[in-house]
């Protein structure tokens, strides 16, 4: 049984990393849901783990869309809605890109294959190997889960010490 790793603090579905400042989250998916519901969804959840962490940036872990061939209706609103309450907490934000997230041009976000912030950590999507070294990685595009009595699938972290060149990964759901 592995402990809770000391440089990361859980909230749901999102890491924060306090040497960094930073918040990471992965795989919002922007264009599954019917856009009005998914916006109130996500913009509720991102607030208010902005309003508890008060981070100095937010890190998308990749697939920030679920997007490939065009932009279903309310993406582009969501997506500036996600981006405008990033700016309005003072927080920077950096993106990742995920393999759903080629149409990111088309809503005005650009990203990167990696990020590596201050602490060591480089976040990644996941579905490739990482391009950078780190002290440990941060991931999404597995969306671990668990299912518990019930059926009930419940989204979890999936932490290994030790599991990638010797270092830790974490993958947020």
């Amino acid at each position: 049984m592995s402990q809770t790793p000391a440089w990361v603090v859980f909230g749901q579905r999102v890491a924060y990393l306090p040497a960094a400042d930073a918040l990471v989250l992965a795989d919002l998916h922007v264009g599954r849901g019917s856009a009005s519901d998914e916006r109130r969804d996500i913009l509720a959840r991102l607030r208010g783990h902005l309003d508890r962490f008060e981070p100095a940036r937010v890190v998308v872990a990749g697939d920030l869309l679920h997007a490939t061939g065009s932009l279903p209706a309310g993406v582009a609103e969501t997506v500036g809605a996600v981006v405008g309450a990033i700016e309005d907490s003072a927080a920077g934000l950096r993106v990742v890109r995920g393999n759903r997230d080629g149409m990111l041009a088309a809503v005005g976000v650009s990203a990167t294959d990696s990020v590596r912030l201050d602490d060591g950590t480089v976040v990644c999507h996941g579905h490739e190997e990482p391009a950078a070294d780190g002290d440990r990685y941060v991931v999404g595009h597995q969306h671990p889960a668990v299912t518990i009595s019930g059926g009930q699938r419940r989204p979890c972290f999936l932490y290994g010490p030790g599991q990638y060149d010797s270092a830790d990964v974490l993958v947020v759901p």
